[in-house]
């Protein structure tokens, strides 16, 4: 789509008003109408070429990149191997998160309390081992890196979808059909834990900010604190409930993929091989679905 505009007028896009100053004629190209954030450790570099073939590709979608990186991850930067077009490649511990957290206003105590009563929602915070911390701050920092872009790169054009997934990710076939991509928030089939898998899920741009930066805004502003009763699928599962979208759960064609340079800290995980054997064995079932 292109949009050729004179720029002193005011320009309507969707529900979105901005104005503009120069005094001469150019044009806003907006092209993609779906952004794909991968967030996770620069090590699954490997992974790449799947995610491009089986989601960038055939849904034409921009790159954004959440990729943390530290003294064991890879030279190789995932953001170039996905061309990300904006990416945020940064070495944050426990302590980082946890200080941006009390800039924005946590009660360290108050959530302290809560994490006493429940599970690896905020285990951190007892000093237990959870990445929940981690991926609040990811799910954010991908919104964050989304609507920067929008705002200056597309003229404040929004993106219809928005599709975020883990870095080690790899896909035998398309977790994502171009129709499915509506007004529903998708989110492909596996380990629940009594909540939603949080791994890997498409949503309309509608409903991005408060699925994305829901779990932040809630730690920082001390409510809701029954989303965080037991673990990240629950509170995913709650934000999903509050936007009032449609859940359609999709066949599973993607498998968390182990580092092929060491063994991962959790669970059971050769290098190279699979994470979890269900969500491996469903994705190679379904390999030659097609949309």
């Amino acid at each position: 789509l292109v949009l050729l505009v004179v720029l002193t007028k005011e320009i309507i896009l969707g529900n979105s008003t901005f104005h503009l100053t120069k005094t001469e004629t150019e044009s806003i190209v907006v092209t993609k109408s779906v952004a794909v954030c991968v967030r996770g450790v620069n090590r699954n570099v490997d992974n790449a070429e799947s995610i491009m073939k089986t989601i960038v590709a055939p849904l034409d979608a921009d790159v954004f990149g959440v990729i943390q990186t530290n003294d064991r991850t890879t030279s190789v930067d995932l953001s170039l191997a996905l061309k990300a077009v904006s990416s945020d490649n940064t070495n944050f511990s426990y302590h980082d998160v946890l200080s941006e957290l009390k800039n924005d206003g946590f009660n360290e105590s108050f959530w302290e309390m809560v994490a006493a009563k429940s599970q690896n929602s905020l285990a951190p915070l007892l000093g237990q081992r959870g990445s929940a911390l981690f991926q609040y701050k990811s799910f954010k920092r991908c919104f964050e890196l989304i609507d920067d872009h929008e705002k200056k790169k597309r003229g404040g054009h929004q993106y219809s979808n928005i599709i975020v997934m883990r870095s080690d990710h790899f896909c035998l076939a398309q977790p994502f059909c171009p129709s499915q991509l509506l007004e529903s928030i998708v989110v492909p089939s596996g380990d629940d834990w009594r909540g939603v898998n949080d791994r890997m899920m498409a949503m309309p741009r509608s409903a991005a900010k408060l699925i994305l930066t829901g779990a932040w805004d809630k730690l920082t502003n001390m409510r809701s604190s029954e989303y965080f009763v037991r673990n990240t699928e629950v509170v995913l599962s709650f934000l999903i409930k509050e936007s009032q979208k449609h859940l359609l759960r999709s066949d599973n064609t993607c498998y968390l993929k182990c580092n092929q340079q060491s063994q991962t800290s959790w669970g059971k995980c050769s290098p190279g091989g699979f994470k979890y054997e269900q969500e491996f064995r469903s994705a190679k079932s379904n390999m030659n679905l097609t949309c």
